[in-house]
């Protein structure tokens, strides 16, 4: 047991329990500072048991709270030289009320300045209104009549038309729509063919050609959409030997056996008496490409409206629904690159997430075609 002198003290009154009276009876007959510490407390004890305590008269209790309100009186009225000290400490006492007080005030500024954050930093809400002229949401193409009247196109609807296409991003260049060969130039009686094996060298096949006008009418299925008036000498001087080269003259328009991938399809010689075998996917096609386009004018043209979220989204999916359809790689490319630009700039989450899907299934497209 190590020494411990307050519990000599208690020794001496009675107030150590049995344990451990017995295990420091069992110390002091070994350790002798404790035992000399003993001694003297018992000593000390004795002498404070011989004095006696002065006895006070009730007459002296009865006259003490007089006596001590007249020496607290007579010490407020003497001036000394630390009354300027004490009437400071007074003025600056921090009270209850005062307190309280303090702790309401700081409150209300504390409320005032996260209000006045939330109004300067909340995100924009969406408007609930109607949705915006500007904004060609998808939808699904109608089967092409018949007989179609093609409308007249004026000059200046030409003109307006050629600068909104300015206005577009270079990458987008490729989704104008040029000029359209109807299918039906290509003449069914004719019984002459382009041998593939002397195709890259041989001159050009002089097939005839028709201009489509508004005054004559498309009868051939699935050329409703994009016609325009082409020049007659235009159409006489362009060589098309290929598909290929068809798809050069109009990126819009698709040419592809019923029987055979668009992959190879770019393979394959135009012969005379081939086009009712083909298959004419312009409208699919052509309908995404232009909302593609009719999109970016909407990012370019109000670039802080609210719908901004809602068009990001909608060009994605455009995007995935072109690659889907033409399975091209430059497509996917762009489509790729276009959606990784817009993951850069300040998103809602939800929006976030929707790209980060779309981003997904394209490049699972991507690795499908390698």
């Amino acid at each position: 047991m190590k020494c411990n002198f307050k519990l000599l003290s208690l020794y001496l009154d009675g107030g150590l329990g049995q344990r451990k009276r017995e295990k420091l009876e069992r110390h002091l007959q070994i350790c002798e500072s404790c035992a000399e510490k003993l001694e003297e407390l018992k000593d000390l004890e004795a002498v404070a048991a011989r004095e006696k305590l002065p006895q006070v008269s009730e007459a002296y209790w009865e006259t003490f709270p007089a006596r001590v309100r007249n020496k607290l009186l007579l010490r407020e009225r003497e001036p000394g030289s630390d009354s300027f000290w004490k009437k400071l400490q007074g003025t600056f006492r921090i009270s209850p009320f005062r307190l309280k007080l303090a702790g309401a005030v700081a409150t209300i500024i504390i409320a005032a300045w996260i209000g006045r954050l939330y109004i300067d930093y909340r995100p924009a809400s969406p408007e609930r209104g109607l949705p915006s002229q500007n904004l060609n949401l998808p939808q699904k193409v109608a089967a092409p009549a018949e007989t179609t009247q093609i409308p007249a196109v004026s000059s200046q609807a030409e003109k307006d038309q050629a600068k909104s296409k300015e206005s577009i991003k270079s990458g987008l260049e490729q989704y104008a729509y040029p000029p359209v060969v109807s299918p039906t130039a290509l003449p069914e009686d004719k019984s002459s063919s382009v041998n593939k094996k002397s195709s890259d060298g041989a001159a050009p096949v002089g097939l005839p050609t028709e201009v489509v006008t508004a005054k004559k009418p498309v009868i051939s299925k699935g050329e409703t959409a994009n016609l325009r008036r082409v020049a007659t000498k235009d159409i006489e001087a362009l060589p098309v030997k290929k598909v290929d080269e068809f798809l050069t003259v109009q990126p819009g328009f698709s040419a592809v056996p019923a029987s055979l991938s668009p992959d190879t399809a770019g393979e394959l010689h135009v012969r005379a008496g081939s086009a009712p075998v083909l298959k004419d996917t312009l409208s699919a096609v052509s309908a995404i490409k232009k909302q593609i386009v009719e999109l970016e004018k909407f990012l370019l043209s109000r670039p802080s409206d609210s719908l901004q979220e809602r068009a990001y989204q909608d060009l994605a999916r455009s995007y995935l629904n072109l690659c889907q359809l033409t399975r091209n790689k430059k497509d996917i490319e762009m489509g790729l690159k276009r959606i990784q630009d817009i993951q850069i700039q300040f998103l809602y989450p939800s929006t976030r997430i929707n790209l980060n899907k779309t981003l997904e299934r394209l490049q699972a497209l991507e690795r499908s075609l390698e």
